[in-house]
């Protein structure tokens, strides 16, 4: 909102209040005017609008009619081609299965032929490969019943001589074994004279010991038969002197 200023002439004319009033009322004036501006420039913008409004629709409408025009157009021409590529698809179908049956037709039979001879080459190679396979295992049974014999007969040989060797060397631990057993005997003898030689030892010396017991035993015994005497005649002397006093004492 603009600033209204009033010249200082017109102000001491009218004074402060007078030109107050008159800035209020040029104010007002100057509101109700940009309001009714307002109103009209919205009016036209409005008026504007649904003009623009009601131009947009018609176009839309038009513009829909030839579009569906056009699609219906596009659609019947569409379903011919259709109708025709179709046609022209079952068509062609038809002649590629006659063709397709003709080949498969022509193809059996030369399988067939095919298969007739391969069969009969087959079985006379299998005859050749029988009559082969047979010559060759007659063969290899002569070679390995040659081979058998000649391993066997060398096994025979190698069997002999390690039994002479296993003989020799039996003899030879036996008789090791005889001397080992000869020596293990003598061992024993001294052995045994040895362990007799100590027990002899032994006996002696524990009748040695036994005799030196009994001689402590007897010894023993005889101190304590002399102590034994000694404490009862010690016990009977004092028996004696205690029946002494008392007879003394009973007197007196």
């Amino acid at each position: 909102m603009p600033i209204i200023t009033i010249p200082p002439v017109l102000r001491e004319k009218l004074g402060e209040d007078g030109a107050e009033a008159l800035v209020a009322l040029l104010s007002a004036i100057d509101r109700e005017a940009r309001g009714e501006v307002l109103l009209l420039a919205e009016e036209k913008f409005e008026r504007r609008v649904s003009e623009a409004g009601e131009r947009f629709e018609r176009r839309i409408s038009e513009m829909s009619e030839r579009f569906e025009s056009r699609l219906t157009e596009a659609g019947e021409r569409f379903a011919h081609q259709v109708v025709e590529m179709g046609e022209r698809f079952a068509h062609q179908l038809v002649e590629l299965h006659t063709r397709l049956e003709q080949r498969l037709s022509d193809l059996e039979g030369r399988v067939e032929r095919r298969f007739v001879e391969m069969s009969e080459r087959f079985e006379a190679r299998l005859g050749d490969m029988q009559e082969e396979m047979e010559r060759r295992l007659a063969e290899t049974e002569a070679r390995l019943n040659d081979r058998l014999s000649g391993e066997i007969a060398k096994l025979d040989g190698r069997i002999t001589a390690e039994a002479a060797r296993l003989d020799q060397r039996v003899t030879e631990e036996v008789g090791r074994l005889e001397q080992r057993v000869v020596a293990l005997d003598q061992r024993m003898t001294e052995e045994v004279g040895r362990l007799e030689q100590r027990i002899i030892d032994l006996d002696r010396r524990m009748t040695e010991e036994v005799a030196r017991l009994e001689v402590r035993l007897a010894e023993t015994k005889a101190d304590l038969l002399r102590w034994m005497f000694i404490f009862w005649v010690g016990q009977l002397g004092a028996i004696v002197g205690i029946l002494l006093a008392l007879l003394r004492f009973l007197r007196a």
